[in-house]
């Protein structure tokens, strides 16, 4: 997503949340603030709480976290999803490689990602061809066509099955 808070390094705390209180309702996460410098560069990171519990006449660059954690836009989804795991994110910078912040990555969609990885996976190992729509609402020749080559085999299977039991 785009929407999230940008503040300034040399902002006051007290000033901070008065612009967090302007940009709430148009943001879709305020939990994590990202702090930037002149040249629009990430330089930290601060949670809403830390802010909320600094002192008004502090500076963010006093109270933020300088060792940000941050993907690249190229990064692929399931590292994306151990690096938010790892370190407890609730969202994850997607910066270039100059810095500059692109957007973020939020648990809600890190949720997503991983339980379209893990059905895509049970599928594979159940032999199955992926299909697109939920189980329910795919047809009956989608379903046909996606696992009639393992119900032949199967089939197959089960007749060399029942001529070896015949023999013994």
């Amino acid at each position: 997503t785009t929407a999230f808070v940008v503040l300034p390094q040399a902002t006051r705390a007290d000033h901070a949340l008065a612009l967090v209180r302007t940009q709430a309702q148009e943001k879709e996460t305020i939990y994590s603030l990202y702090i930037i410098d002149q040249s629009s560069r990430v330089v930290g990171v601060v949670s809403l709480r830390e802010l909320l519990a600094a002192d008004p006449a502090r500076r963010l660059n006093e109270v933020m976290e300088d060792n940000v954690v941050a993907c690249r836009p190229d990064m692929d989804q399931e590292e994306v999803a151990r690096l938010i795991s790892r370190y407890d994110l609730l969202a994850l910078p997607v910066l270039d490689d100059e810095d500059h912040l692109l957007g973020i990555v939020t648990v809600d969609d890190v949720i997503d990602v991983l339980v379209a990885e893990a059905t895509e996976d049970v599928q594979k190992m159940s032999a199955i061809a992926t299909i697109e729509d939920p189980y329910f609402v795919a047809g009956f020749w989608e379903m046909m066509r996606k696992r009639v080559g393992w119900l032949v085999l199967l089939f197959v299977g089960e007749m060399l099955t029942s001529t070896a039991l015949k023999h013994y």
